[in-house]
């Protein structure tokens, strides 16, 4: 997460001199220093509350970060976050964890928890220092002392040797965000070049020294990653250095890194006579591997990795690239970017999400291994598909994009056998087939849990109720099959006559494809079907069969099917889309809405019956 500041820059740690926690009180009003001073009764009147976010356990009333440059070349990021929160809020809220940058400072403004009905303070918190495995840190950890309450938090921190002003910001967090404010101060004889998605355009005025930019932006709402769309979750992206130049060697210089050798678990992983099942082996070893706790930023990578975890997230990789190795296995390593670079825009280190490697050894084809992303070994994990990468080339980088395969590998299946009584009441089961790319839409680390199989239901069904515990999964090629007791909508019985509503899956992410327009990336392309056999009450007749709707668009195909099987007494029908494609153009996206649009129909679609 953006907002836990992330800390990219190998070196030696050392230990904090000071820490400073002051609070300054004048009606209600805090005061941070050089910080933004805050109202929070004046917050407390005019921003939203949890009955505006229904289902919400958090509401960031602001974020606010400033930037400057030393004359040093040192960078200084402040930052300052309010948050109304109430108990059972994510700890990466509650806990923050920010691991100090060699011959850097970070510096606790201030930490305090207020009270949502009169914004006097209930409790200030004071900052922990720690050291854990070589890396110094300073954390502060908001207890739960009340049932909703309002964390404070002010930070700054000095980045030495930057020599640039820039950053990589998300717009959209996880939890709605009512005021997000960005300033960056330019020194004379600097440009800022930017490249952002829902940002909007900055505010330019002359400052002491330079220039000053700044954004603000209102009521984004949080970020699920809900969609089928890979690149559409706002963000900013600034830099005073244009093109990947300095991008690459610090990418280089992570790659160069000396890395201990193995520890004995890994060495007897890696002395099996088989190379193929031996680099699998650390792979998964690795995935289980003892990591940092949440909120520590995964990016850092100490200059010693030590030969024993706990290891952050990149220096897992790291080490995964140069020890499978030893195996026989060639591996190379690439970076996932959140945005695409080129000569003229900005390359933030922050704009790097996490490192990846390609992998190869004889008998299985190369494929790209994200840890922690996916559930097989040898295969490119849905997680990369459509996704931007970049290699380190001599003092430069070169982009790729991964490809999403085709669609017919990327097909989800939703199939109803139902029988319908003479009462208009409709039983049976609903069997969901969840297939590659799907699956880590789905299901987040490639194995259904209770959560996300409840999660799959109400936004393939909205408004359709299971009980709770009654789902069953179990594994099938390339994914998972998954059954529920089925509960569609109730038929409208009167006298003699029926009409029974066709089941039908309207989740809203495919819905959000209906009101798409201009260009935009998929996360793969796909094959989405639905159908339904319906066992009739004896003695039904049907009044009229209903009209089928089959479309050939650009790289789109939409089709339905309905079939009676009179000797059965059974209807069978159907609807289904096929996507050829992962770059959608304004063409491709007309197609894709208009065949979701009846997509959707399909599901306000009835049967009309006599039942005698």
């Amino acid at each position: 997460m953006t907002m836990k500041i992330r800390s990219a820059c190998p070196g030696a740690v050392p230990f904090i001199a000071a820490l400073l926690l002051a609070f300054f009180f004048a009606g209600g009003t805090v005061a941070y220093g050089a910080g933004p001073a805050l109202n929070i009764p004046r917050m407390i009147q005019e921003c939203p509350h949890f009955s505006d976010y229904p289902g919400s356990d958090g509401v960031i009333w602001l974020k606010d970060l400033e930037y400057s440059l030393g004359a040093d070349g040192s960078m200084t990021r402040k930052t300052t976050m309010v948050i109304l929160a109430r108990r059972g809020i994510d700890d990466r809220w509650t806990r923050w964890s920010i691991p100090v940058h060699e011959g850097g400072t970070a510096e606790i403004l201030s930490a305090a928890l207020y009270d949502p009905g009169s914004g006097r303070i209930l409790s200030p918190v004071p900052p922990r220092r720690g050291q854990v495995n070589g890396i110094a840190f300073t954390e502060v950890l908001f207890p739960d002392i009340e049932d909703e309450f309002i964390i404070v938090l002010s930070l700054r921190e000095a980045l030495p040797k930057r020599f640039a002003v820039e950053d990589f910001l998300w717009i959209n967090e996880t939890l709605p965000l009512w005021e997000q404010r960005v300033a960056v101060n330019v020194p004379a004889g600097m440009e800022l070049s930017v490249v952002s998605e829902g940002a909007g355009e900055p505010r330019r005025e002359k400052a002491a020294g330079g220039e000053r930019y700044t954004w603000q932006v209102l009521n984004s709402p949080p970020w699920s990653g809900r969609t089928l769309k890979s690149d559409d979750r706002a963000f900013l992206s600034f830099s005073t250095r244009k093109g990947t130049d300095a991008l690459a060697r610090y990418l280089g210089s992570l790659e160069s890194l000396l890395v201990p050798q193995p520890p004995a678990a890994v060495r007897n992983i890696l002395d099996q006579a088989n190379g193929l099942k031996a680099g699998q082996g650390l792979i998964e070893w690795m995935n289980r591997a003892p990591g940092f706790a949440q909120g520590f930023p995964p990016s850092f990578v100490r200059p010693d990795i030590p030969g024993e975890g706990p290891w952050t997230d990149w220096e897992k990789v790291l080490l995964l690239h140069r020890w499978i190795r030893k195996a026989g296995w060639e591996s190379r390593i690439h970076w996932l970017t959140a945005h695409p670079f080129d000569p003229s825009s900005p390359a933030p280190e922050a704009a790097v999400i996490r490192p990846v490697v390609e992998l190869n050894i004889s008998g299985i084809s190369p494929f790209y291994c994200d840890l922690e992303q996916g559930s097989s070994p040898s295969e490119t994990p849905p997680s990369l598909w459509g996704k931007h990468l970049y290699t380190a080339s001599g003092s430069g980088l070169e982009g790729r994009t991964v490809s999403g395969s085709s669609a017919a590998e990327h097909r989800l299946s939703v199939e109803w056998v139902l029988d319908l009584d003479v009462n208009g009441v409709a039983s049976g089961k609903a069997d969901i087939f969840v297939r590659n790319g799907w699956v880590g839409f789905f299901f987040p680390g490639g194995r259904p849990t209770e959560h996300s199989i409840d999660r799959l239901a109400a936004e393939l069904f909205p408004g359709m109720r299971f009980p709770a515990g009654s789902a069953s999964f179990t594994p099938i090629k390339y994914g998972w099959k998954i059954t529920l007791p089925a509960e569609p909508r109730q038929s409208i019985v009167s006298g003699g006559a029926m009409l029974v509503p066709f089941p039908g899956a309207t989740p809203p992410w495919l819905g959000e494809l209906g009101r798409s327009s201009g260009e935009y990336r998929m996360r793969f392309p796909f094959v989405v079907e639905q159908s339904f056999t319906l066992k009739l009450p004896p003695k039904a007749d049907m009044v009229t069969m209903p009209v089928s709707v089959n479309r050939t668009l650009d790289r789109v195909k939409y089709e339905e099917s309905v079939y009676h099987n009179r000797r059965r007494n059974t209807l069978s029908a159907g609807t289904k889309i096929v996507l050829s494609t992962d770059e959608i153009n304004d063409s491709v996206g007309r197609s894709l809405a208009e065949s979701v649009q009846q997509w959707m129909a399909y599901a306000s679609k009835t049967l009309p019956l006599r039942v005698k």
